[in-house]
């Protein structure tokens, strides 16, 4: 019985040495802050336009999470509405280090699309959105790099196809 206990006893420590070894860490991964154009797939009237990009990733072990704000407007100076679009998003991603100046996030998510115009036949629609992105990285410091963010959002309203020139902060 005695050799039971200790046994016991040992298991469980060997388990909970393992355990705390293999705790999850949440850390702030980096800070993305981007403009570039947009084009949406659905709509005949041609609205394309400025886009900017703003998110937080964190990252927990290896994987990242994502939080992000993508809008636009189109600016149509003599003819046409003006035209303006929103989405908040949360995202699933991964990094892939290519070598030490160059690596690329893919992420995939949710969100909420929204948009407005002063052109009455195109509602101020929002739905469920499901973005997909790609994120190439070249670094110049351990820290700091610029790259592409190229966005791809599905959504019921007008699937949006955005590019943009992003400056990005990496913490860890």
């Amino acid at each position: 019985m005695k050799k039971a206990i200790i046994i016991t006893a040992i298991a469980f420590s060997t388990f909970t040495a393992k355990a705390q070894e293999f705790s999850p860490k949440i850390k702030v991964h980096a800070v993305n802050v981007g403009f570039g154009s947009f084009h949406f797939q659905k709509d005949i009237k041609g609205h394309d336009g400025l886009s900017i990009i703003t998110d937080l990733t964190i990252s927990l072990n290896k994987n990242l999470i994502s939080v992000s704000y993508l809008g636009g407007t189109s600016i149509k100076i003599l003819d046409g509405p003006n035209y303006n679009f929103e989405e908040y998003s949360l995202l699933y991603g991964r990094e892939w280090q290519a070598f030490d100046w160059l690596r690329f996030e893919g992420f995939a998510g949710f969100g909420h699309f929204n948009q407005s115009s002063k052109d009455p036949t195109i509602g101020g629609d929002g739905t469920i959105s499901f973005p997909f992105r790609v994120n190439t990285k070249f670094y110049f410091t351990k820290h700091f790099g610029m790259g592409l963010n190229t966005n791809y959002s599905i959504n019921s309203v007008n699937n949006n196809f955005a590019t943009n020139l992003i400056f990005h902060y990496r913490f860890n």
